[in-house]
């Protein structure tokens, strides 16, 4: 049964040292949206032999990805922040928990990997008001290193085999493909290998 995921379920980590460092849960902060471009594709033409001055489409050409960005909102306190000096590149991941505490990283049932490249941006909002008296925030634009990386929660089960022999090894050795020219459409991990000793 599929559990819909909504913004209550989101926590947001980082690791200023790097992969395979220290783990930071940032626990008052938000991302409203994160943008990865796909890259587009550009179209060209022959001259249309039926028509004067017309042009048929014959193909396209592909450009690649632009960077993924999205903007962390934290409240300021006394306290500095992990983000405000961080210079060198460092990993964000995006989890969504349904059940557990949010600031468990193994609780996660989702999570989005951001290879963070550089901190690109930085402004203060509600730093001085006449007439209230609003949260002061930060907001940081970051941008990250396509693509985007989805790990999802794995279950074990046990499968039943009727093969009385010892397997060696299971592979699953195919990348995902359209449909094209070179085959048939193919879904990651479609296809796979079992080893066993030869008789």
């Amino acid at each position: 049964m599929a559990n819909y995921l909504t913004a209550g379920n989101g926590g947001i980590w980082m690791q200023p040292d790097g992969p395979g460092t220290e783990l930071i849960y940032l626990g008052c902060h938000q991302i409203d949206s994160i943008d990865e471009p796909q890259g587009d594709e550009t179209p060209f033409y022959c001259p249309n032999p039926a028509k004067s001055k017309d042009f048929i489409a014959v193909g396209s050409s592909s450009s690649p990805p632009d960077m993924i960005t999205f903007t962390i909102m934290e409240r300021v306190t006394n306290v500095l922040s992990h983000l405000r000096d961080q210079a060198c590149p460092f990993p964000v991941y995006v989890t969504e928990t349904v059940c557990g505490r949010k600031d468990v990283f193994e609780n996660a049932d989702l999570v989005w990997i951001y290879n963070v490249r550089k901190i690109t941006g930085r402004s203060i909002s509600n730093p001085v008001m006449m007439e209230s008296d609003e949260p002061v925030t930060r907001s940081y634009d970051l941008s990250a290193l396509p693509p985007e990386t989805e790990v999802r929660a794995v279950s074990a089960v046990d499968v039943a085999s009727g093969s009385v022999e010892d397997l060696n090894d299971i592979t699953f050795c195919d990348d995902a493909q359209c449909a094209d020219n070179c085959g048939a459409a193919v879904a990651l991990g479609q296809n796979g290998l079992i080893v066993a000793d030869s008789d």
